[in-house]
């Protein structure tokens, strides 16, 4: 079956059934969006028939926030659907003293429009521990509660060098240890708080919390392309709530379960909108905690990861699309309806994605006479294909053969909005390649005549996949289970003043003719592997490890320097015996008349050896052996564009890893 039947909703009952969001925007210091986006998930919801209650602005003060939340929480019954949704700054304050073996000594915190930093002053910002209760409340009343906090708690990042001023973390700097004591007594006085067996938000079973960056990450808000500040989170998470609203509306009421194979589920939902947001924020992956397999504001759960497939005039549609993670060209298997996995010798055929759109997607028929049973089949993957970036080509050349065979690019439609990495221009003789971020030109491929015109077109496809590649390396990010906890620190400088390392807080630079020292460091007791790439503004993947190919072994407290080698003797690029590593303008610019251009250091951890010289730009891409790690065979799909074997990756080697930034401009001398 599909749901659990406890679940679902009797229609008498639905028929009472309250939708209840209580929205907040708080642009405390330098953020100017959170309003924007308040009235961007207010419209959404809305139109969905949610009562919207709302705090913005200097009304979103402490207080308000706190009374308002249990308003909230008193109008509540059993069968209601509850929103909870923030917009504005978070913070984290470490080291935190106290007496109660119970208490943490981190806390994270919202941040409300009377939030004052001074440590000597009464504490303002609502704790991680008060939203806990909070929602412990709203699931003391319904079991369908939703929170949704674009705001994050890292202060690592200063300045996203693709944006610039363009763009502003929605973090505020790591506040002073400050004794929280006499603040969660008072808390605890008056009953608001209870830190014996207090559960966190995430260990909430009832509670689906969407935020916008991991722990670790930053969330940003930018000017977006109507020169609106907006957070990315929001931005990309409004259209797809949309979508899977159209796909499966609220008040839906299963009748035999089929509808549930058109349900788009928080965990498959999420997929598209980290898409959207690593578009622009390549370093920020939204994350979705508690009962993830949810259908969006729904009890019901997506227990099967089969897809309903239909007739729909001469077409077989796929009832899931982009918002479920469908790509085209991913390949399924079909079996009959009663099947709840695939079984050998009972298939139907196998069908390839042709096409796809926001919540459906054409299949080509597994033969030319094929017929489907009648009330459908069951959809199962087989092989994915690797995700194509959304790129805005003129109309005329869409259907060249260039484009539409690229495995990593594809024309843009209306929903990527926020998504594009590049733009191809056709003028009078010539097509013109340029970045999204900066509108940096990275090309211009000229031509006389109609013949020439597809080559011209070959030479910008070809290009724009560099974009693409570049764009997977940067977005990479582990799952739950894959993801390795190391101490990693990494330090770049300049060899003529390598007493002053380069910032890492994006807000670094380095000058075209510098030698540049990247230094790794291993502080702790256990081995790991690094694996060092750059990435610049056209594509380009340089992999700075190179002589050691399943990484650098760092063992316990052990320390190495890129371009080092034997008896302290350092070399280049070039292999010369000068100190570092030249930093040079990219030559895919040359006639670019910009002064300066984002671009990264990527550097890959592991606990094991993993060759992952794929991901670099060489053109020959190595069939990864047959006890490869997922890793290695991420970076064996992503490089060469092949499809990926789901059957095959269940049995392969585990590797825990995790991926840190480096971004800096590049920047060159007048």
């Amino acid at each position: 079956m599909e749901t659990n039947t406890g679940n679902s909703i009797d229609p008498a009952d639905l028929a009472s059934q309250k939708r209840s969001a209580f929205l907040i925007a708080s642009p405390y210091g330098s953020l100017k969006g959170p309003i924007n986006d308040l009235e961007a998930v207010e419209e959404l919801l809305q139109g969905h028939g949610f009562e919207i209650m709302q705090l913005r602005g200097n009304d979103a003060t402490r207080t308000n926030i706190l009374q308002s939340w249990h308003d909230l929480i008193d109008g509540l019954n059993e069968h209601d659907v509850a929103v909870v949704y923030y917009s504005g700054h978070g913070g984290v304050i470490e080291g935190v003293p106290s007496t109660n073996a119970n208490a943490p000594d981190r806390y994270q915190f919202l941040v409300p429009m009377d939030y004052d930093t001074d440590p000597t002053k009464d504490f303002r910002g609502i704790l991680d521990v008060e939203i806990s209760m909070l929602v412990g409340k709203m699931t003391e009343k319904t079991k369908n509660v939703t929170i949704i906090l674009d705001c994050c708690y890292s202060g690592r990042m200063a300045r996203d060098p693709r944006h610039g001023k363009h763009a502003v973390p929605k973090s505020i700097p790591r506040t002073r240890v400050r004794d929280l004591t006499e603040h969660i007594s008072r808390l605890q006085g008056c009953g608001e708080l209870s830190l014996r067996g207090l559960a966190s938000v995430e260990g909430n079973q009832d509670a689906v919390r969407v935020v916008a960056a991991a722990d670790s990450e930053l969330a940003w808000e930018y000017v977006d392309s109507r020169s609106k500040r907006v957070g990315a989170l929001t931005q990309a998470i409004v259209p797809a709530l949309d979508e899977a609203l159209a796909a499966y509306p609220i008040n839906a009421v299963a009748s035999g379960g089929q509808e549930l194979y058109a349900a788009v589920s928080w965990e498959n939902m999420l997929l598209r909108v980290c898409q959207l947001v690593n578009a622009e924020f390549p370093e920020q992956h939204p994350q979705v905690e508690g009962p993830h397999r949810r259908i969006v504001f729904s009890r019901k759960v997506k227990r099967s990861h089969a897809l309903l497939v239909t007739n729909e005039g001469d077409e077989l549609i796929m009832q899931a699309g982009m918002v479920a993670g469908i790509r085209k060209n991913d390949m399924y298997v079909l079996m009959p309806l009663n099947y709840q996995h695939i079984v050998r010798g009972q298939e139907l055929g196998e069908a390839r994605v042709t096409s796809v759109t926001g919540f459906k997607a054409v299949i080509r028929r597994p033969s030319p006479h094929f017929r489907l049973p009648d009330g459908g089949a069951l959809a199962y993957i087989k092989k994915q294909a690797v995700l194509q970036w959304p790129v805005e080509i003129p109309t005329e050349i869409q259907n060249n053969d260039y484009v539409l065979d690229s495995p990593f690019i594809r024309p843009a439609l209306e929903s990527d909005s926020g998504m594009v990495i590049a733009h191809i221009v056709k003028e009078d003789s010539s097509v013109s390649l340029f970045s999204s971020a900066g509108r940096v030109k990275l090309g211009s491929f000229d031509f006389s005549s109609e013949d020439e015109l597809q080559y011209s077109v070959q030479d910008a496809v070809d290009k724009t996949e560099l974009l693409a590649r570049a764009e997977y390396l940067l977005a990479l990010k582990p799952s739950g289970d894959e993801s390795l906890a190391h101490c990693l620190e990494c330090t770049v400088s300049v060899a003529s003043r390598e007493q002053s390392s380069i910032d890492f807080d994006g807000t670094g630079r380095l000058e075209t003719g510098d030698r540049a020292i990247i230094t790794i460091h291993n502080p702790s007791d256990t081995q790991i592997f690094v694996s060092v790439f750059d990435v610049n503004v056209a594509g380009r993947i340089a992999h700075l490890s190179k002589s050691s190919p399943t990484g650098v072994r760092l063992s316990a407290r052990e320390r190495y320097t890129l371009g080092q080698m034997q008896h302290n003797t350092y070399v280049g690029p070039e292999e010369t015996t000068r100190k570092g590593l030249g930093m040079s303008w990219p030559k895919d610019i040359q006639d670019w008349a910009g002064s300066e251009v984002p671009e990264s250091f990527i550097f890959v951890v592991s606990d094991q050896g993993v060759d992952l010289r794929n991901f670099a730009d060489t053109g020959r891409y190595n069939a990864p052996q047959a006890d490869a790690s997922q890793l290695q065979l991420l970076a064996y799909y992503l490089g060469s564009g092949q499809e990926r074997d789901c059957d095959a990756e269940q049995v392969v080697r585990q590797v825990k890893w995790d991926v840190v930034h480096f971004p800096f401009m590049l920047t060159k001398p007048n």
